[in-house]
């Protein structure tokens, strides 16, 4: 293995680092940067881990008594106190609810502070969680069968738990593309310990399928669990949708646009405007993925991107909502969540809340952190609160 090799690989781990501290600094390869940052991130301290061991290889192998292998050490080094400052202003880091800091003990919602433990790292390095261990899962309950595939759910529920809870349908990220019912364990637990019956939904994906089926797809599991959430431990009278970025999209489109009665929603760094990246808030990458998952061209059929854009559905009447959204994410911006925000309050919405959380990159509570932990709280506070 030669220096020159190891060189590439520090040069590759500086740009990603790079790129998870200033998520719109490159320009043609802005998206790849900042997708391997985003992953470097979301990986801590794995990361660190994992390029420690590469380095040991290397250094095994002789390469690093070269100069190219001299070179490539000092910047493995140099992103690694990069990656490390990271991970101390994440495990420092307070959302802000409505623009106020939240301590790690302050009541939320008008809801008890948490008994738990403080956030923490320890469950990135377990990949498991105490939450984990009070729940029990049922998994590939068949809620729709469409062309011939059943699609199923899988549910969460506290163990031990006789009395009605209320119900959350859960719809994963992944672009509308990629992603399974099972890639957010670790928040599905938290929600579900903490009184709740979870409903996490597999959907069909594109390009098998375009949005507007998708959608439907997503609203067969909405009126499953209304007439089944009962044999599960859930209300039926009591149901929300949550999900994170394309399936923030979809629980924020479902709570909006009027078709079912949805009693809240949850949405974290969800894609809220299918119109804006064409124009308004350009974002190319994005228009590209749209117009191939609506199965349109927007110049053509401006109308599509709208009927299946939350922000263009939001009224008075929408539902209590939440919306979370890390302040690096790259792939789904803030503002995305600021603005629907701000204009439901102008609407009259009753009950809106913005939660932004700083250093979280797209994707933050996927996997145990301390975001992850703050924000879980936030979420299980304001689900807690519609009870």
């Amino acid at each position: 293995m030669s220096g020159w090799t190891l060189l590439g690989l520090s040069i590759a781990l500086l740009f990603a680092t790079v790129g998870a501290f200033r998520p719109r600094l490159f320009g043609a390869l802005r998206t790849e940067i900042n997708f391997a940052g985003m992953l470097l991130v979301l990986l801590l301290p794995w990361s660190i881990v994992l390029g420690l061991g590469v380095v040991g290889v290397f250094a095994w192998e002789g390469a690093t008594a070269t100069r190219a292998g001299q070179i490539a050490i000092a910047l493995h080094v140099a992103a690694w106190a990069a990656l490390i400052a990271y991970a101390r202003a994440m495990s420092h880091a307070r959302p802000l609810l409505d623009g106020d800091p939240i301590a790690d003990g302050e009541p939320l919602f008008e809801q008890p502070a948490p008994s738990g433990g403080a956030p923490s790292w320890a469950g990135a390095f377990t990949m498991r969680t105490s939450a984990m261990d009070r729940v029990t899962i049922e998994r590939g309950v068949v809620y729709r069968t469409v062309a011939g595939r059943r699609l199923r759910i899988d549910v969460y529920r506290p163990r031990g738990e006789t009395a009605r809870l209320p119900s959350l349908v859960y719809f994963h990220g992944g672009g509308w593309l990629f992603g399974t019912r099972r890639q957010s364990p670790f928040l599905m637990s938290e929600l579900a310990a903490s009184g709740a019956t979870v409903f996490a939904v597999g959907y069909r994906l594109a390009p098998r399928v375009r949005l507007h089926e998708i959608v439907e797809d997503c609203r067969a599991a909405v009126a499953w669990v209304r007439a089944h959430a009962g044999d599960y431990g859930g209300r039926t009278d009591r149901v929300l949708t949550i999900g994170g970025s394309a399936g923030g999209h979809l629980a924020a489109l479902l709570a909006l646009d009027g078709q079912q009665p949805i009693d809240g929603a949850v949405i974290l760094y969800g894609v809220l405007d299918l119109v804006s990246p064409f124009g308004a808030r350009p974002h190319p990458g994005l228009a590209r993925l749209l117009q191939w998952v609506v199965g349109a061209r927007f110049r053509e059929a401006p109308e599509k991107f709208r009927a299946l854009s939350p922000a263009h559905h939001a009224s008075a009447a929408a539902p209590p909502m939440l919306l979370v959204h890390g302040t690096r994410d790259h792939v789904a911006p803030t503002e995305e969540s600021r603005v629907l925000a701000a204009r439901l309050r102008e609407l009259g919405a009753a009950r809106v809340h913005l939660c932004e959380v700083p250093w979280g990159q797209h994707g933050f509570e996927v996997f145990p952190s301390p975001l992850h932990d703050r924000a879980a709280r936030v979420i299980v506070a304001f689900v807690a609160s519609l009870s």
